[in-house]
């Protein structure tokens, strides 16, 4: 196994930042930070570098990407994943669908492929996105959601970060409607990592989620959400990397000219690991622009940049994505 070259660590985040994210995340929970010196992780150094890239360069709103099908219709969350994009509240809605499928093809730019603190190189990579879910209504204010998805990350230049994600969970959510709808959730969930050509497999866990979801009309075309999520990891393959994430999300959607919206969300996530000394803190802030031709059709356009402020040794990093992609959802 080769262990990359000692990289010497850059520059961090202001002291102004950290103290933002860190009272951001204190709405879902307490901690107090490792300060231990950074160390190494004994693991493949290909490895991070995907595990890293599924959660900043698939992003494109605030919401994630295993979650937004465990909000039903009243909420403003597309049924499939972040890459789609928010969708507006539906009122009046008749007839209640519970099936949904969808297919997302995407190409961006990164201008940090490997997520690394130096000799950052830029490229282009393809995203597919294929998934369903089953959301029955099991009483008015609650919903039984089961979910399965596979995503496929294929690089221009570096063909050695390729990988594939395979997703599945099954959870209940419970709705407030005097809550202004208020979603509260909890669901198991499996994901797992390979290496596309010889379908060897990187990474594995098996976690049960906790998670907030509340949307604010602001005024007539403005709406503001907010999402605090915790994820307990159960068992990881390798076990070195098994980390708890507690997350906080803040998003504004604006719709400029119905079919055409606009978003902007924060996103601040801390990785809490449990057999390693040393957290990640990643902050991502994200841009997007969506113009819907229909209900089942929308076409975004994206941009995105993630810090991470890391513990680890060679952990810290900095990355920017733009691009865009063709959102096709179908519910019935």
């Amino acid at each position: 196994m080769t262990t990359p070259p000692s990289i010497t660590p850059g520059s961090r985040p202001s002291s102004r930042f950290r103290a933002l994210a860190f009272v951001f995340l204190a709405l879902s929970f307490s901690i107090t930070p490792h300060t231990a010196p950074a160390q190494d992780v004994p693991v493949s150094p290909d490895t991070l570098p995907r595990l890293g890239a599924a959660d900043v360069v698939r992003p494109v709103t605030g919401l994630s990407p295993s979650e937004t099908i465990l909000l039903p219709e009243f909420a403003p969350a597309t049924p499939g994943d972040e890459d789609i994009g928010v969708q507006p509240i539906l009122r009046g809605v008749k007839v209640y669908r519970p099936f949904s499928l969808w297919l997302a093809p995407a190409v961006f730019w990164t201008d940090n492929a490997a997520l690394t603190e130096t000799d950052e190189d830029e490229d282009v990579y393809f995203s597919g996105y294929l998934g369903g879910a089953y959301t029955p209504r099991l009483r008015p204010d609650l919903y039984l959601n089961l979910n399965a998805s596979h995503r496929i990350y294929r690089y221009d230049d570096r063909s050695d970060l390729d990988f594939d994600t395979t997703e599945a969970g099954a959870g209940i959510t419970k709705v407030f409607p005097d809550l202004g709808n208020l979603s509260l959730y909890g669901r198991y969930n499996y994901e797992r990592f390979v290496e596309p050509r010889e379908w060897t497999e990187l990474f594995a866990e098996h976690s049960f989620v906790l998670g907030l979801f509340k949307s604010f009309d602001l005024a007539r075309s403005h709406l503001a959400y907010v999402r605090i999520r915790t994820q307990l990891s159960l068992a990881t393959n390798p076990d070195i990397l098994r980390s708890h994430e507690y997350s906080s999300t803040l998003g504004y959607r604006y719709t400029i000219a119905d079919p055409l919206n606009f978003e902007l969300f924060y996103r601040a996530r801390l990785s809490d690991y449990r057999r390693l000394d040393g957290n990640d803190l990643n902050h991502q802030v994200g841009a997007n622009l969506s113009y819907a031709f229909n209900q089942s059709v929308s076409l975004i356009a994206s941009s995105s940049i993630a810090v991470n402020d890391s513990g680890r040794l060679r952990g810290d990093y900095t990355s920017s994505q733009l691009g865009g992609l063709l959102s096709l959802q179908f519910k019935f």
